[in-house]
């Protein structure tokens, strides 16, 4: 329970980075999305933006695994890089297929200007040795897609979208799996925010604070396509 109310004292020292992400008003792809107004091909290039990231994403999960020493924790973070490899990527391409790119397309992708600067802030904080820091850079990703998916479940009509292509996106972020993974996510981080000494609670804000801000610009830029 602690740990939970830790959590949330870390996502307060920098609660407008993380409102932007869900806020209607100011993350227009989610607002169109959740009444289905989203044109689809925001919706793919978003996509394809996220299955590039997801790749150095799952890269950084490795490297965690490999760096925390409680066995349990690697365990974890094991699993979390199997879910994100065999279940969420395979999803997207299942998605992207559907909408008629094929796995050439897929597995050629580029990364945007602002997805290789997401991907780049991971690299340099995989480079630190703590682990604190390395948590919290990761942990905005997941906790903010649940969500956000979870927000779309209760304000779209009767918990249904006219595009079914948003609907299995929704259901697979807001799936019973993927809340408690981020419930555990936020176990581990709010254990370390308990933990950390004073200046270590600083990097951690700072992390955390940055990468809600790289999702955030993820969001912009699939909206508005910038490549």
């Amino acid at each position: 329970m602690y740990s939970s109310i830790v959590v949330e004292k870390l996502k307060q020292t920098c609660v407008a980075e993380w409102n932007l992400l869900l806020d209607y008003n100011n993350n227009k792809f989610i607002a169109e999305m959740a009444n289905d107004s989203l044109p689809v091909e925001k919706f793919i290039f978003s996509l394809k933006q996220d299955h590039a990231f997801l790749k150095e994403f799952c890269s950084s999960l490795l490297r965690l695994r490999d760096a925390v020493e409680d066995p349990s924790l690697k365990t974890w973070f094991e699993g979390l890089h199997r879910s994100t490899e065999q279940h969420e990527m395979v999803m997207q391409k299942q998605l992207l297929v559907s909408l008629g790119l094929s796995e050439e397309d897929i597995e050629t992708m580029v990364p945007a200007g602002v997805t290789k600067n997401y991907i780049s802030f991971l690299r340099k904080i995989s480079a630190s040795t703590s682990i604190e820091e390395r948590v919290s850079a990761m942990a905005p990703c997941p906790w903010s897609y649940l969500q956000i998916a979870l927000k779309m479940l209760t304000s779209c009509t009767e918990n249904k979208f006219r595009n079914e292509v948003y609907q299995r996106w929704v259901k697979f972020y807001a799936s019973q799996e993927s809340q408690q993974q981020v419930e555990y996510l936020k176990g581990v981080l709010g254990q370390l925010y308990f933990s950390a000494d004073k200046d270590k609670k600083l990097i951690m804000e700072r992390s955390f604070c940055v990468a809600c801000r790289q999702e955030y610009g993820f969001w912009k830029m699939a909206y508005n396509i910038k490549r």
